[in-house]
């Protein structure tokens, strides 16, 4: 769907907290991109709202996620952003219920999980159920903005691969360890996409030891053409 509200249309499409640079990039059939904020803690939200706002997105908040599942159903948003614990049925709960459920329409709509939980079972839990990107709390405006561009902009990657751009260690290797374990499709293909084209050093030699260990012919053959990369026997 279009703008939720046509006045929407005329109003500013940034606001005074607006970071050069970071703003929200551009998708198909909406002016601003839709996010759907899925988070109990009225104050939270509202700080979330305002500085997405400024920042070109539209949002659309939700208290629990069995809300947030009919919202996304609904309206299709360009990103889902949902918490561990939630209000009702947990975060894992809800990411997995998008990615496995019967509606095809939403599998693959990009899912960012912001909690406080710090702990690498967590975090893994939640690469494992389907998440695509993970922000620990607390988090600074730039971490968030980010996060969402990263998200929004890699549209059908498999998950978790656009968590190795995460500038989080620990989330990148966890997120690498569960590509490795799940081999989604289409994995080998990103993989060979970052590897050539990542902006950070770490992410590029992440993807091309990851193609290594997958070691199937796909892999071999995109490591074969990689510049720098010493021809395997």
């Amino acid at each position: 769907g279009l703008e939720p509200s046509f006045s929407h249309q005329f109003r500013p499409l940034y606001g005074r907290f607006r970071v050069l640079g970071e703003e929200a990039p551009v998708v198909a059939g909406r002016r601003r991109p839709l996010v759907l904020l899925a988070e109990a803690d009225h104050d939270v939200s509202e700080l979330v709202t305002l500085i997405a706002d400024s920042n070109g997105y539209e949002i659309q908040t939700e208290i629990t996620n069995m809300q947030a599942l009919e919202s996304v159903k609904t309206h299709l948003p360009d990103l889902l952003v949902t918490n561990v614990k939630g209000r009702g049925v947990d975060g894992n709960t809800l990411v997995n219920q998008i990615r496995h459920g019967l509606d095809s329409g939403i599998q693959h709509i990009p899912i960012v999980m912001m909690d406080t939980r710090r702990r690498q079972h967590d975090i893994r839990e939640a690469f494992m159920c389907g998440t695509d990107d993970y922000l620990a709390k607390p988090y600074d405006v730039l971490d968030l903005l980010r996060c969402w561009r990263r998200a929004i902009s890699s549209l059908r990657r498999p998950s978790p691969l656009t968590a190795l751009i995460n500038p989080d260690g620990v989330v990148r290797q966890i997120a690498l360890s569960v590509l490795l374990e799940k081999r989604p499709d289409g994995v080998v293909d990103g993989l060979g996409q970052l590897a050539m084209t990542g902006d950070d050093a770490y992410v590029r030699a992440a993807a091309r030891w990851a193609l290594r260990r997958f070691g199937t012919t796909a892999a071999l053959e995109i490591l074969a053409k990689l510049p720098g990369v010493r021809a395997l026997a």
